[in-house]
């Protein structure tokens, strides 16, 4: 249940890590890795991911990249359209959508998650 850019937006907003240099194109941490996206979720950073993870607006960008620890955070926006225009493999899953989350995300381990985040911050 993967989307092509079924979103409403025609970009996306991902805060860059210190050696990520969107001018080289981004690339997910480990492409061949075979954990899900619940794993994904749940252990953010932990372990290199085959998803990179954005947000759909530049407000909750913003407003993520403040919590963190370590400023000033550089925020890339994603043109989702070009994107999938220039690589036709991109797939997009937006976890905003009731059905999408549900498929990828229990609704046991959701709960589980959005708790374990609500302590981060």
């Amino acid at each position: 249940m993967m989307n092509r850019c079924s979103m409403h937006e025609q970009y996306l907003y991902r805060i860059l890590k210190e050696t990520e240099n969107i001018g080289y194109g981004l690339k997910a941490g480990d492409p061949m890795s075979t954990r899900m996206v619940c794993q994904h979720v749940e252990s953010g950073s932990k372990y290199p991911p085959r998803f990179l993870s954005t947000c759909g607006t530049l407000e909750a960008d913003r407003l993520f990249a403040s919590k963190s620890w370590k400023q000033p955070k550089r925020i890339a926006q994603i043109d989702c359209v070009r994107l999938q225009q220039e690589n036709q493999d991109v797939q997009f899953i937006d976890l905003r959508n009731p059905s999408v989350r549900q498929y990828h995300i229990s609704p046991d381990n959701e709960k589980l998650i959005m708790l374990k985040n609500s302590k981060r911050f």
